[in-house]
């Protein structure tokens, strides 16, 4: 029992390192080719629909109209930056 219990750990620690590099290159590639600012509002946008998201499906968070509002108002503003921003660091 205790072996498959160490193992278990190991392959959770094991994902989670990877995870971790594999984000970290994603990062440094993403500062090569955007400023920092753009990055940034791109991430925090997606992290908070994805956070929002989340509290709705696992938590039963209800959100109200000027909640889902400003989620749209965010996607929005990441897709103007996507489709039509030409900002090259």
């Amino acid at each position: 029992f205790c072996n498959s219990l160490h193992k278990g750990r190991f392959f959770i620690i094991y994902v989670k390192k990877n995870y971790l590099c594999h984000q970290i290159t994603q990062y440094i590639h993403c500062v090569q080719t955007l400023p920092t600012g753009v990055i940034y509002a791109v991430w925090s946008g997606v992290g908070i629909v994805g956070i929002s998201i989340l509290g709705w499906i696992v938590h039963k968070q209800a959100l109200d109209m000027p909640a889902v509002a400003g989620i749209v108002l965010i996607l929005a503003g990441v897709l103007v930056i996507k489709l039509f921003s030409k900002t090259v660091a």
